[in-house]
């Protein structure tokens, strides 16, 4: 029952989809209650944003570019964030986490690139851990 509380808890602060989480402050999704939920944000958005730079691509050359810089700003928050003096050691921790996991996606990001994948449906895409929201899903 804790389990399926917790599971429930976890849907309530996820149910406002993509556009949701890019509205929440980053420093938002570093409070412990929101740590599980900040680490599958970021790799929410990082989903949405590339497969739909590769949607989008074919029609918009600047689709894959306007990803990257999604990326790249959000590693860049994630460091100035962990730069403050003002951190505890477990908050640190938590952004340091998320930096690692924002490092290798912007390389697995660079990889497509430079494999000139230009297609949600290219195997190079469809191998990675991907991250979806489902609203039709209770």
């Amino acid at each position: 029952e804790v389990l399926g509380g917790r599971d429930r808890e976890l849907r309530v602060r996820l149910r406002g989809g993509v556009a949701g989480l890019e509205q929440l402050g980053r420093a938002e999704l570093l409070e412990p209650c929101r740590a599980q939920v900040g680490c599958y944000a970021l790799q929410l958005l990082w989903t949405t944003w590339v497969e739909e730079g590769l949607r989008r691509v074919r029609h918009d050359r600047g689709a894959l570019e306007q990803a990257s810089a999604g990326i790249a700003q959000v590693l860049s928050e994630l460091v100035a964030m962990a730069t403050r003096r003002d951190m505890s050691a477990l908050e640190r921790t938590r952004v340091e986490t998320l930096i690692t996991i924002q490092v290798h996606q912007r390389d697995v990001f660079e990889r497509l690139l430079e494999g000139r994948v230009r297609s949600p449906a290219a195997f190079e895409w469809l191998q990675q851990s991907r991250f979806y929201w489902r609203n039709d899903v209770e």
